[in-house]
This record gives C-alpha cells, structure tokens and sequence, in this order.
C-alpha cells in the first residue's frame, strides 16, 4: 500500500483529512483474492466505481485515495493502519449463472480453492477479503473472512473489514454507529456515501484511552468531539461505573461521548451528546420521550445531565452519588436532636459515650462515624458518640 508519510493527506471536497499514523500503531493486515466467474470475466458493471483494478486498489488497499484504509485510520486517529497484498483475478470454475444456488460461505471458498490451486496461501495473521468480478453476493462471517464484488457500498464494505479486524460492532438500532442500520448521516466519497463513525464505546478496540468516572462522585467534565481531535487531552469517552439493577445479573455502565459535525461525524445535523446505556452483549443510545437522545438520564444512583453543546466541547455534568444518602453534621447537637436528624436521612444510628472532663458539652454528639458528607447506602448504620459526666465529677 502507499503509506501516508505526512501529518494528514487532504481529501479535496470532502471535508475531512486523514490521520498520521502513531508511533505505536497496529497495522491490520488484509489478504485480497480477486476471482471470476468461468462463463463471465468481464469487469465492468455500470453505475460502480469499484471495477479496474486500479480502483480495487484506491479502495481496499491505497492511502490518500479515500478508501477504507483512510476511513480506518480516521476513525483510529491513526491507531490502526491497514497493509493489504492483493492477488489474482483467479478464474473459478463457478459460473455466473450457478452462483444463486451457492451460499455464501461456499462462495468465498470456492476462489479460496481456486487461488489455493495457483499456489497463493493466506498468510499467518492476515485477514481475507474475496473480490468477485460481478455483482451476485456480499457478507461476512464476522470474524475471518468479508465476500465483496463491484455493488458493494461504502457503508458495508467499512463495516465488514472493520469487523473482522478489530472487532468494532454496533447496535442496529443507532443511527450514529458505523455498523447501525439505520445509519442515516452519511457524506459523499468517490466511492459513494460514507458513513459516520463508530460510537466511543467500541474505540477502546482501536486504542482510544477512556477516562473513567469515579465512584459516588458529583462534578462536571468537558468532553471533546469523538473524531475530528487527534492530540487532544481532553476526555472523548467517559465511562461511569457499574450500576445493578434489581436484577443482580443486569449491571450495566453508562457511557459518555461528544458527537460533532467535524471529521467522519460532519454530516450529522448538530452536535449532540450521547449517553449509551451498555448491558452484557448490547448497548443502546437512552433517548427521551421525543426519540432524540436524551440530554438528562437518572438511572439508579447516577445522573448525567449535559450543561451545553454546540462549540468545539461539551460540559456535562455527572454525579454519580444521585439520590443516595449523604450522612448529617451533628457535631454538637444534643444526643436526641442528633438521632433525629440521622434517622430523617433514611439512616440507622448507634449510639455510644465518651466522658468529658469538662463537662462542657455533656449530652452533645462529640464524634460521629462516618464523617459528615460521606456518601452511604440508604439504611447504614452511624456511629454517634455522646459526652456524658465523669464519675469523679467534672474539672474546673
């Protein structure tokens, strides 16, 4: 492949550029057959930009030609580069006019075969796409191979190789994820429409470090734009910590991301934050009554509300401690005023004593465990000590 030797490759008109590899980055390695049909090797199919061999080139394997290398590496920031060998075309015995009655699997094995019989073996480590010459079927087993020919959209050819090399996967119902079928923000490329980027929570594939929220902690947090921010330090992904539900098998994580109209996200219509709400095997995007996604969520003790979008970060407030108890100051208060006041905070109390040579705060709360503030489950239990008299009486 042509590598990309400076900082970002200009891709005129459409309003994005690629990112320079990093230092550390992890290539992904992709074998590409190109096979045909026996009884059909022409290779020109009206309407596709994907047919010469050239063209299969720019869009698998070339940088700077605003293929799917330049759409990896945008998406990685540079984290993940892609490095193809291409082979073929490998004449299958297959026919045109057989293929309906093969499935796909048996279609990808067939040019493996083919090419495997001309002495080409699939590297160790290395990924395969086949490349057929007409227009018939296109898929993925999701983890080792992706079936592509010349009516193979941008969208989906993106969404397969990404997902056999890095594993990035979405949930069908998010219009802001690569792999959503209802991805609906797209901009123009030389290869048709491309999608918008994966969501925050599949970046920790590519290397994108993730700021973690702490525990029964309130405060505010400024969020820079998912794509489009190579070298910023502030947070594009925050993860809150785990909340369990009734059911003590559903503990999910609240995730946090910026989406802004720069880089793979410029064709959605404004920003917009999304709060995912990820479970064992799915997340979602938590929306609100009207279907947009939502701007405040309380979802067990935690509450994330966003305090402002629209410029190049957002701030958004999360706490992280929402409706739980926080245990009363009563230093100082008398022995009953103090129980009160614990007990009216949905807590337990206990109560000990302490003499107190003075005498000066006799039947006044001394100590208190634990301390005033601290975050607490609803029903612990606080520890209250009480001055009383000594016996040999109180000092002057």
């Amino acid at each position: 492949m042509r590598a990309i030797t400076v900082l970002a490759v200009a891709l005129a008109g459409l309003g994005w550029t690629a990112s320079a590899a990093h230092a550390d980055a992890r290539t992904i390695h992709l074998s590409i057959l190109k096979c045909q049909f026996s009884d059909d090797t022409t290779h020109d199919v009206p309407g596709s930009p994907i047919t010469t061999d050239e063209q299969i080139a720019d869009f698998l394997d070339n940088a700077g030609t605003d293929g799917v290398p330049d759409f990896v590496s945008q998406l990685s920031d540079g984290r993940l580069v892609v490095d193809s060998r291409i082979s073929g075309w490998y004449t299958m015995p297959t026919t045109l006019a057989a293929d309906p009655s093969i499935d796909t699997s048996r279609r990808v094995q067939d040019c493996i075969d083919t090419a495997q019989r001309a002495g080409w073996s699939l590297p160790a480590g290395n990924k395969l796409v086949v490349f057929r010459n007409r227009c018939a079927d296109r898929g993925t087993d999701s983890s080792n191979w992706v079936l592509l020919d010349p009516c193979s959209t941008f969208t989906q050819s993106a969404r397969d190789i990404a997902s056999i090399t890095t594993g990035l996967r979405g949930s069908s119902d998010d219009p802001w994820s690569l792999t959503g079928t209802g991805n609906v923000f797209t901009q123009p490329s030389r290869w048709g429409p491309k999608p918008v980027g994966p969501n925050g929570f599949q970046q920790s594939i590519t290397g994108l470090p993730f700021t973690y929220w702490p525990t029964r902690t309130a405060g505010q947090v400024t969020l820079a734009p998912l794509y489009g921010s190579p070298g910023t330090t502030l947070p594009r992904v925050v993860v809150l910590p785990h909340i369990e539900g009734a059911n003590p098998t559903n503990i999910y994580n609240l995730i946090l991301e910026y989406r802004y109209p720069q880089g793979l996200d410029a064709p959605i219509r404004a920003p917009v934050v999304l709060i995912h709400r990820q479970t064992y095997g799915y997340t979602d995007v938590m929306r609100g009554a009207d279907g947009r996604p939502a701007q405040d969520v309380v979802v067990g003790n935690q509450h994330v509300h966003v305090v402002s979008t629209g410029g190049s970060t957002a701030t958004v407030s999360i706490d992280t401690a929402y409706g739980l108890p926080r245990v009363p100051d009563v230093i100082g208060a008398s022995r009953a005023d103090g129980s009160r006041t614990v007990l009216a905070a949905g807590l337990a109390v206990s109560l000990n004593s302490s003499t107190e040579p003075t005498c000066d705060q006799l039947g006044q709360v001394v100590a208190q465990r634990p301390d005033a503030g601290t975050v607490v489950d609803p029903g612990s239990r606080v520890f209250l000590t009480v001055a009383t008299k000594p016996a040999k009486g109180c000092s002057l």
